[in-house]
């Protein structure tokens, strides 16, 4: 029966540590930088509180005793090991787990040593009277205290694993430093009053880290729906992008070489007859297929974006004026003042395609003759203006036929969270303004 026990105990506890490890595998991954930072300067606060107070304390004639020695040296061995990074990429996942472990094992061996010493030496004659509520004091103090410096490692745990991890972790703490003072120190018949203090740790530090842990999963939940939203959005505007450059080339490529067509079954009836208007034709034919590869390259190099990847921003959008001046044969004013620098790569690109395609319903479909390119940007804000004198359009029959330039715009503000809005009426041109906001994270999937 014992050795049945012993076996299903150690299967038991090998299962845990599986798991623990697999666990830390699949958060190794995700592991926040800052969370390490944190817990580095906790340790490091923690280890100036100590010296504070052991000065303290003997500035005020009070003998420190080995224990606040030993508290001192923990704090930091445990402050020179999280600060020594070049441990971090040796040890690799081991890093942390030593962390976690030192900084639970230590202190509970420190708070068990400081109660052995008092119930082992000679009461104080200043306490012999109340000795009791003293001895008390004591177990309530040390036990106490020791939900300070666990609490470090239950939160940092609840934020990288999973409760099931969580709560074996407290019972193996609780267990541990109940059996060390059971049988090492000579507390009697206060026994009970150590392990209700354990049992109250176990339930509080537990209630604390479960909240914790599922205020987290519910943080990573949302932030896994977003990147799924975001790849979603990723597929439908490159699809969308396909089906432009579709329209481009059918606009462009295809026109031409239908045109081309039907000029060389010509040049076939008449080669005999008028050899001078042959020629006409194939010199006809000729500038065709030129205009149309040149359409052609233009509609790729608006693919690829590649002004605004050897100019930058702001140059991109004057030359992307430029060049739609020169094919459509109107006005383009571009006003840009304020500072860019704080936008990221993905930013640039969503905002330079939506110029460009309000760019392009200008010219194509509001026959305007002047548009004005407005864009100011601050420390945290942007804002972007693209107006035309075209013909205009009811914006409520837009909105129920979905405007495939339009929604292409709208989706394209919303991936990386900027505000747009379109106004316009027939007949007094198109307005279409974005409102960006500087946010704490700007990491985009562009």
């Amino acid at each position: 029966m014992a050795n049945r026990a012993t076996i299903q105990l150690r299967s038991l506890w090998e299962n845990v540590l599986m798991g623990f490890n697999r666990e830390m595998q699949k958060t190794q991954t995700i592991i926040d930088d800052n969370l390490l930072k944190v817990f580095r300067y906790v340790s490091l606060a923690r280890l100036i509180i100590t010296v504070i107070a052991l000065l303290f304390a003997t500035s005020q004639g009070i003998e420190p005793g080995l224990n606040r020695f030993l508290i001192i040296i923990d704090a930091l061995l445990l402050t020179i090991y999280l600060f020594a990074t070049p441990l971090q990429t040796i040890l690799k996942e081991r890093y942390l787990q030593i962390a976690l472990v030192w900084v639970t094992i230590f202190p509970l061996l420190t708070s068990n040593l400081a109660m052995y010493l008092f119930f082992t030496s000679p009461p104080p004659e200043l306490f012999q009277t109340e000795i009791g509520l003293v001895e008390n004091f004591v177990i309530f103090y040390n036990i106490g205290f020791s939900v300070l410096t666990l609490l470090i490692p239950v939160l940092i745990m609840s934020w990288l694993y999973k409760k099931q991890t969580i709560v074996f972790y407290l019972l193996g703490v609780s267990i541990f430093d109940a059996v060390t003072i059971v049988l090492f120190i000579p507390i009697g018949s206060r026994v009970l009053i150590a392990i209700s203090m354990i049992v109250f740790r176990l339930f509080l530090l537990g209630f604390l880290g479960l909240i914790v842990n599922y205020l987290v999963g519910i943080q990573r939940t949302q932030a896994n729906a977003l990147r799924d939203y975001a790849a979603t959005r990723e597929h439908l505007v490159a699809s969308q992008e396909r089906n432009r450059l579709a329209r481009e080339l059918h606009d462009t490529l295809a026109h031409s070489l239908a045109a081309v067509t039907v000029q060389l079954e010509a040049v076939k009836v008449v080669w005999d007859l008028q050899p001078d208007r042959a020629k006409q034709l194939v010199d006809e034919s000729a500038e065709t297929v030129r205009s149309g590869l040149q359409e052609t390259r233009r509609a790729l190099q608006a693919l690829r974006a590649e002004t605004l990847e050897s100019l930058g921003f702001i140059e991109s959008i004057y030359e992307l004026a430029k060049t739609t001046q020169a094919r459509y044969g109107f006005d383009v004013n571009v006003n840009v003042t304020g500072d860019f620098a704080w936008l990221t790569n993905g930013q640039e690109h969503v905002l330079y395609r939506i110029v460009q395609e309000a760019l392009q319903n200008g010219a194509k479909h509001a026959n305007a003759h002047h548009l004005y390119i407005t864009i100011h940007a601050s420390d945290n804000t942007l804002r972007l203006s693209v107006v035309d004198d075209g013909i205009g359009f009811d914006t409520k029959v837009i909105a129920r036929e979905g405007h495939f330039g339009i929604q292409g715009m709208r989706e394209r503000a919303q991936l990386i969270g900027a505000e747009l809005i379109i106004s316009s009426q027939i007949e007094q041109g198109t307005r279409i303004d974005i409102h960006f906001e500087r946010t704490a994270n700007e990491d985009s999937y562009l």
